[in-house]
């Protein structure tokens, strides 16, 4: 046994100290789900599970505006950027940038309404003394998390790692300083150290943009072959917003902020799983385009098996232990009150396994630039929350809204692995061609 753990050692360290790249993101992903975890757990102890489920509905609707801008920006970028010329990256990546500031500034304005709207239509939630702030948060956040996938996309994982290290860090760091210490309280004062801490993260990270060229006539191609590439993405964000507002609304209507507080606190817990996830997220679109435009369909199904195979074998080991001593893990992590919830930490364990797996599959039909399949599975999913979150939740109550999260991701998995198996054997193995500007 000694001689095979050398022959293991001889063959893996090697490989993984080359592959500098992946390293680094799960180096970063690590610090960012450490520093969401542990945010989590400051807000929820110090704030109380009311306010924390307060905080956790105005997260959440930055975050779905944040799905959008994946489909719409940084999926293009990530999978086009692979695939332009090095003399036309300065001018193409210039347009992204502003693509990406238009759309922070516009939607931060539709934050702060939406918040405003919920405050001023449910009493049981009393949001609209957060809109402003919130609106804020969501400028700072949207750029700052545009800017971490910039720097993987143009190949520099060490700069993206210090963007979030002064973003991530500084964000754990000063929520321990201004609720351990009441300097400040209640929802307001976790805003505001997101905000600040994302807007000092984007100080830095205009210090070395990279080069950067006036877009010239880039610009007009990168508008047509984003869209070319998003436009099955967008509409799919689409289909995900418009079910996540009914889930919104649906929550506001039959839920308290203690539930939700509540369904937070087991969905942080459970997303541990998701660093070795988060952490691909960066590597894999672009490398799995990057193998099927050199060497075809043979690389990338080898190149997606392996993923799978990462990124499922860890979150089953993790799964298991979670859904075991639910119990336990949340009286542990959070306190006594939020022991009741552990039966939607046991279904997160299996739903988030299935969320973990789909990552091969998306980035596959991504790579293909098939993107129509991932359209139909997220409209099928936002279909069934349609029809499915009121009844669920006046049945189950926050119970309810796990069992439909679990059935959907299952139903989804299944539709996304059907598409990038049609999509390979129907693509005659051929990478397309990029046009250059």
């Amino acid at each position: 046994m000694p001689g095979l753990a050398k022959v293991l050692a001889a063959r893996f360290f090697p490989l993984w100290n080359r592959l500098r790249s992946l390293r680094i993101a799960l180096y970063d992903q690590s610090l960012i789900s450490a520093v969401n975890f542990g945010g989590n757990l400051l807000i929820a102890r110090f704030l109380g599970i009311s306010n924390f489920g307060l905080f956790g509905m105005i997260l959440s609707i930055i975050v779905i505006f944040n799905t959008l801008q994946m489909s719409a920006i940084v999926s293009p970028m990530m999978t086009i950027g692979a695939k332009i010329p090095a003399r036309r990256e300065p001018r193409y990546y210039a347009v992204v940038w502003i693509h990406s500031l238009l759309y922070a500034l516009v939607t931060s304005v539709l934050v702060g309404g939406i918040i405003f709207l919920i405050g001023l239509l449910a009493p049981r939630w009393p949001l609209q003394r957060y809109a402003l702030l919130a609106a804020v948060t969501n400028l700072a956040f949207q750029m700052q998390d545009f800017t971490r996938r910039y720097y993987f996309a143009r190949r520099r994982p060490g700069m993206a790692f210090i963007v979030d290290l002064i973003s991530y860090g500084g964000q754990l760091l000063a929520l321990g300083l201004v609720l351990g210490l009441q300097i400040g309280r209640g929802v307001n004062a976790a805003l505001a150290v997101i905000a600040a801490t994302c807007a000092a993260a984007l100080v830095v990270a205009w210090l070395s943009p990279g080069k950067l060229a006036r877009p010239g006539i880039m610009h007009r191609y990168v508008l047509i072959r984003h869209w070319r590439f998003a436009r099955w993405l967008v509409a799919t964000s689409g289909f995900r917003i418009l079910p996540s507002y009914v889930y919104v609304g649906a929550a506001v209507t039959f839920l308290g902020p203690a539930a939700m507080g509540g369904l937070r606190a087991a969905q942080k817990l459970m997303g541990l799983t998701h660093v070795l996830y988060q952490g691909l997220l960066n590597i894999v679109p672009r490398e799995a385009a990057r193998r099927y435009n050199q060497r075809g369909i043979p690389a990338l199904r080898r190149y997606l098996w392996q993923v799978f195979g990462l990124t499922g074998g860890s979150t089953l080991g993790v799964s298991i232990i979670a859904a075991i001593g639910a119990p336990f893990w949340l009286h542990l992590v959070y306190g006594a009150e939020y022991t009741r919830y552990a039966l939607l930490l046991q279904l997160f364990a299996v739903q988030y396994l299935f969320a973990s797996t789909t990552l091969p599959l998306v980035a596959g039909l991504n790579a293909l630039e098939r993107s129509r399949g991932i359209f139909i599975g997220s409209l099928t999913q936002g279909a069934l929350v349609i029809l499915l979150v009121v009844p669920m939740m006046r049945w189950l109550g926050i119970t309810g809204v796990v069992f439909m999260s679990l059935l959907i991701s299952v139903v989804y998995f299944a539709m996304l692995g059907g598409a990038l198996w049609w999509g390979m054997r129907h693509h005659g193995g051929r990478p397309r061609t990029t046009v250059a500007a």
